[in-house]
């Protein structure tokens, strides 16, 4: 707990977080698991904002900004960025059941980087196909797992997906900041594992676009050519 005690303390200095994961995917296919891809993540949470850092040039970063409702989606590739709006919340009388999901909850998981934590398993059909495990310790200002629920409302207007209603159903039962995800197919895995938390005092322009980025529609943001950089302009954020 020491850890925690000093970020504790140091907190009304710095007043945001930034959590570094690393992503890493595995193929199970043959006798010994084999890495088919791994890079380095980060997450950004200050006062009711959050932005992902992604570490493959060729991904998206995320800002939301809870308190004005906005998504800003960057594309680093292309120097541009598109905004949407959060949707609304929905109502708890409307949730949906847990149907074919069952997930079990350990109030005991070992601490991870010095935080309290909490394991949650999820079974689809008595299968295991997910582990996550949080902290309630960190706390953002907002509820992170129905914020993320929010994103994906707000994404199922321009790319629909038949796994809403499922992830939906996720992001209303985990509670608490994500610090290590373990999601299980049938011939591999995907892990996400927090490396590094630290007490970061973050810019406002941190959770803004770059201003020499195109504002451009979602649809389009990849698709056009690069806007040029102008002499001076910062470099992409790094996880």
């Amino acid at each position: 707990m020491l850890a925690l005690a000093a970020l504790l303390q140091a907190g009304g200095a710095w007043g945001g977080y930034r959590v570094a994961y690393e992503a890493v995917s595995y193929s199970e296919e043959g006798d010994t698991p084999e890495v088919v891809s791994r890079q380095k993540n980060a997450m950004w949470i200050d006062k009711g904002k959050l932005r992902t850092v992604n570490g493959d040039v060729s991904g998206y970063d995320l800002i939301a900004d809870l308190n004005a409702r906005t998504i800003y989606v960057l594309d680093a590739k292309t120097q541009a960025y598109s905004m949407i709006e959060f949707p609304p919340a929905i109502p708890a009388e409307t949730e949906p059941a847990e149907g074919i999901f069952l997930i079990e909850e350990d109030e005991t998981a070992a601490p991870v980087l010095g935080f309290a934590a909490r394991r949650y398993r999820i079974y689809e059909d008595s299968a295991l196909i997910r582990e996550i495990t949080t902290t309630q310790e960190i706390t953002p200002g907002f509820d992170f797992m129905r914020a993320m629920e929010g994103l994906e409302r707000a994404f199922q207007a321009f790319a629909p997906s038949d796994d809403y209603e499922p992830l939906s159903m996720l992001f209303r039962k985990v509670h608490g900041l994500p610090l290590n995800d373990i999601q299980y197919y049938p011939y591999g895995r995907d892990v996400l594992e927090a490396r590094k938390i630290e007490r970061v005092k973050f810019s406002e322009e941190e959770f803004l676009p770059p201003k020499h980025y195109v504002k451009r529609d979602l649809r389009n943001l990849s698709e056009e050519e690069p806007a040029p950089i102008p002499e001076g302009a910062k470099p992409p954020a790094e996880p």
